[in-house]
């Protein structure tokens, strides 16, 4: 500060940015310190964490204050099981001096414990002396404590049992299957997350921030916590008492949101509500809507109402979720069946075409263990555009054939696959049309027909037979 009293802005920011490592210090169980601790500081503590390349500003400005603060930094003498002794000011309490001199190597993690003598708790003299003569006298001032070691143990154990339930819960808590993988709206599962880190601004939370208006329930008046907000205040049982769940669940056997939050992940809810999967997320999510508009906008709503919009909504995500809908085939002609019926006939069709005059010949040959008045035909096609179309006029063929001496189960082979797969589709070439819609309507005469593919190979017999007709234009079922 100058002689007319202004302050040097730069200094000034810099101590205000002091108290921040301070808080986090003096405070480590703050969301602050909770928060940036848990990001930065895995492998040193807070005033000895280095700066990482790609730190966020605030992070930096954080260590900006913590260097200000460290160097002014000193650590009172009371067991000195967690003082180190060249690391840390702690021989002097008014100023920051750091003990120097030549050391040893079996000396350099050496704590202040280490300079008491065990059960007295007094100063090893001859150990002072013979490593740090020259502050001897200032160390023989300071007054370790006898009794902080049990004391440290007590408010050890104490602050275990306040907190058992929840660091027991969160130490097992699969936060991935009952959180992150959970398909839900992703600002509810930061919802769930925060209200099972405490971390949500209920009046409990409100209260410790030093917000003493408007913390208690807006629904019964009581205490309003996290727990006592989405499980046990009586409106948020009358809400959780409307769901079509399964197994009825009572918000009174689940001491924590976790432990519902787990316990959901196996929950069902009964037809016709429409919801095969997570309702909790829901639930929890529309009582802290209904519970802000109450607070915010003085807009009450009733327990009904609340589990109608959790359900609903519920069902709307689930809907959002599912894979879009294939719209089945607009055809009768089916896929391929499980098996093949006993008594069925097989047929192996063919055709031979010949481009310079458009004529074809078609062939099929029936294939059966029982007795047929015909086992095969044959037709002269004159005016075929292609052989697609000569393959399929053999199919149809065979099918009118195969009715008229009647069999009613058939397995219909060509070896025109391209004609196989246009059999089967929805929109049929254009060129092949009536001839595709004919073996339709066929195909609903037997009581069964299938129709393959079958190797050019293995259908020899209605292709020479196919090629004789051509030639001979002559047509004849046999």
């Amino acid at each position: 500060m100058g002689g007319l009293g202004f302050k040097d802005i730069q200094t000034f920011n810099v101590a205000l940015l002091a108290k921040l490592p301070w808080r986090m210090l003096t405070n480590p169980d703050c969301l602050l310190s909770r928060v940036m601790l848990g990001k930065y500081c895995h492998k040193a503590s807070l005033l000895n964490v280095q700066l990482v390349k790609g730190a966020s500003h605030g992070w930096t400005s954080i260590l900006a204050g913590r260097d200000l603060l460290k160097a002014h930094l000193g650590r009172a003498v009371g067991d000195g099981t967690e003082i180190k002794v060249w690391h840390e000011s702690w021989i002097s309490t008014s100023t920051s001096v750091l003990p120097h001199g030549p050391l040893k190597e079996g000396d350099r993690d050496m704590f202040v414990s280490d300079l008491i003598t065990r059960g007295s708790c007094d100063w090893n003299k001859e150990l002072i002396n013979k490593i740090l003569p020259e502050f001897i006298e200032e160390i023989l001032k300071l007054k370790p404590s006898k009794m902080e070691l049990k004391i440290l143990t007590f408010a050890a154990v104490a602050t275990q049992d306040l907190d058992n339930n929840n660091t027991t819960t969160l130490s097992t808590f699969n936060w991935y299957k009952s959180v992150w993988s959970v398909p839900t709206a992703p600002k509810i599962q930061l919802f769930i997350w925060k209200a099972i880190n405490g971390a949500l601004p209920t009046g409990e939370n409100l209260q410790k921030r030093g917000m003493m208006q408007n913390t208690l329930c807006v629904h019964c008046g009581l205490t309003e916590t996290t727990e006592h907000l989405l499980l046990h205040c009586s409106f948020a049982k009358q809400v959780w008492k409307q769901m079509p769940l399964a197994s009825p669940m009572d918000p009174d056997d689940f001491p924590s949101v976790a432990s519902a939050a787990a316990a959901a992940t196996s929950w069902l809810c009964l037809p016709p509500s429409g919801i095969s999967g997570d309702i909790f997320s829901w639930v929890v999510w529309h009582l802290w809507v209904t519970r802000n508009q109450l607070v915010f906008e003085a807009r009450p709503a009733s327990a009904d109402s609340t589990a109608l919009k959790a359900l609903m909504s519920a069902r709307e995500c689930i809907q959002a979720h599912e894979p879009p809908i294939k719209f089945l085939k607009n055809t009768q002609i089916r896929g391929r069946p499980d098996s093949i019926p006993t008594g069925t006939v097989a047929c192996n069709t063919d055709a031979s075409w010949r481009k310079e005059a458009s004529d074809a010949g078609l062939a099929w040959i029936f294939d059966s263990s029982t007795a047929l008045t015909a086992s095969n035909g044959c037709k002269f096609q004159s005016g075929v555009a292609s052989t697609l179309m000569a393959e399929g006029l053999a199919v149809r063929e065979a099918l009118c054939h195969a009715l008229h001496v009647g069999i009613s189960k058939i397995w219909l082979r060509s070896d025109c696959l391209s004609l196989i797969n246009a059999i089967s589709l929805v929109t049929k070439p254009m060129d092949l049309y009536g001839v595709l819609s004919d073996i339709e309507r066929l195909y609903v005469s037997f009581d069964f027909c299938y129709f393959s593919f079958v190797a050019r190979e293995e259908n020899g017999p209605a292709d020479s037979l196919s090629k004789v007709y051509l030639y001979h234009s002559v047509t004849s079922w046999v």
